[in-house]
């Protein structure tokens, strides 16, 4: 995947800087479904919901070291996404057969008629950048979208061969 393509799953009503925790994973999920039907990245939050329901029943989401990364696949995404949610303090995160602190959120939607491999190579991409720990600390301390798109641009510059 392109570095371009990878800053287009992101926009500024899908970056949610110093939000307070959430009391579970439904919340969690309500909020930035709306916030990705609001910018028109999918039709139905609960049709995006009940995908990510059925991602966590295959296995977990929780990736340790304080993030998440639930993700779904569904027909209602129109438009490959990824809303990033930073959390004032950590939430306890429950998913499939683990549960552990989740402060930093990366919530992926992708297309339902999008193919396995490109799936696939958008959570790589992502998962990929998650490992660097300059990344992780870069967004923990971001102030602003620009901060993390800027993040997000430098990383990637990084990962993409010349």
């Amino acid at each position: 995947m392109a570095k371009l393509d990878l800053l287009e799953t992101i926009s500024e009503k899908t970056i949610i800087l110093d939000y307070e925790p959430f009391t579970d994973k439904e919340e969690l999920f309500r909020f930035l479904a709306g916030r990705l039907r609001e910018d028109g990245r999918i039709l139905s939050e609960d049709a995006f919901i009940e995908a990510l329901h059925q991602r966590q029943d295959t296995g977990s989401t929780y990736m340790g070291e304080e993030i998440a990364l639930p993700h779904g696949k569904s027909s209602t995404v129109q438009k490959n996404s990824i809303c990033f949610c930073r959390l004032t303090a950590p939430m306890v995160y429950h998913s499939h057969d683990e549960e552990g602190p989740v402060r930093l959120i990366f919530l992926l939607g992708v297309q339902g008629g999008t193919e396995g491999k490109e799936y696939l190579r958008i959570l790589a991409d992502l998962s990929g950048l998650l490992v660097h720990e300059e990344f992780v600390g870069a967004l923990e301390k971001a102030a602003s979208y620009e901060e993390v798109l800027k993040t997000f641009e430098k990383f990637l510059d990084r990962e993409t061969p010349d």
